[in-house]
């Protein structure tokens, strides 16, 4: 037989990978599991500083980025992140919004800006505006909620 009998036909297609850094046990759990639930990869961070050392050693789709954490924020992360990886989509989670804080952060590379608390409905938006492509031109799916 020929290399094609011997190669595995059960290859997985690649998933979305996601970074989600927020210092709340509890936050990190829930979008762990959201993002999860629709068939993505997902890796958690607690710091912008621990965020940072992910994105140096890996390769994201996606990050949701929390503003307000202990020894690194997510202001002060986002230009390393941005550095370290030009293309990867970074979104802005806080409770405590401003307009100026939004544009601040769009003008440092941030593709969007979430004010907690964030709904169900506002984390599907964000997966299908945010992954690169089409539903039917990507590399993976992005599979809908399991119930």
């Amino acid at each position: 037989m020929g290399m094609l009998a011997e190669m595995d036909t059960d290859v997985k297609p690649k998933r979305a990978h996601i970074l989600v850094v927020d210092d709340d046990s509890g936050t990190r759990m829930i979008l762990s599991e959201f993002f999860s639930g629709h068939g993505c990869q997902v890796t958690l961070a607690e710091n912008g500083m621990e965020s940072i050392d992910r994105v140096r050693i890996d390769r994201f789709d996606l990050i949701l980025l929390d503003v307000n954490m202990p020894v690194m924020s997510g202001d002060e992360a986002l230009p390393h992140i941005i550095d370290q990886d030009p293309h990867v989509r970074v979104i802005i989670m806080t409770a405590n919004a401003s307009y100026e804080a939004k544009v601040e952060t769009r003008e440092m590379g941030a593709y969007d800006y979430l004010v907690k608390p964030i709904t169900p409905a506002k984390l599907e938006e964000v997966l299908e505006k945010a992954i690169p492509g089409r539903p039917e031109e990507r590399d993976y799916p992005i599979e809908p909620a399991k119930k």
